[in-house]
């Protein structure tokens, strides 16, 4: 089951990850669509599972960006969605393209 199963009917993917990102402990891979951010990722061997987790785009208040390390850079971005915060981290280079793109759909 891909993410697309997932989808609404009049949302499309606008932007999907090269590398999958950190997010709450685990590795997901990250979508943008016309509507949500999205994490998604296939677990088990024999029988696959889905975990999906969604969030609507237009609840974005603000988005931060930071990197970290001297070396083995990483990026991390936390999302500002009203009072709560999504913090997620992966490659540096991959972050950077992530905070542009959650940029360019936000709403102002």
């Amino acid at each position: 089951m891909s993410v697309h199963e997932f989808l609404a009917p009049d949302e499309t993917i606008k932007y999907s990850s090269n590398d999958p990102v950190g997010f709450m402990g685990s590795v997901f891979d990250f979508h943008i669509t016309n509507k949500r951010l999205i994490w998604h990722k296939k677990t088990g061997l024999l029988f696959k599972k889905n975990h999906f987790i969604a969030e609507v785009l237009d609840k974005v208040t603000n988005i931060e960006f930071k990197e970290e390390g001297i070396f083995n850079k990483k990026g991390t971005i936390i999302i500002v969605l009203g009072d709560r915060k999504k913090e997620f981290t992966g490659k540096l280079k991959n972050i950077r393209v992530l905070y542009g793109e959650v940029q360019a759909l936000m709403t102002f």
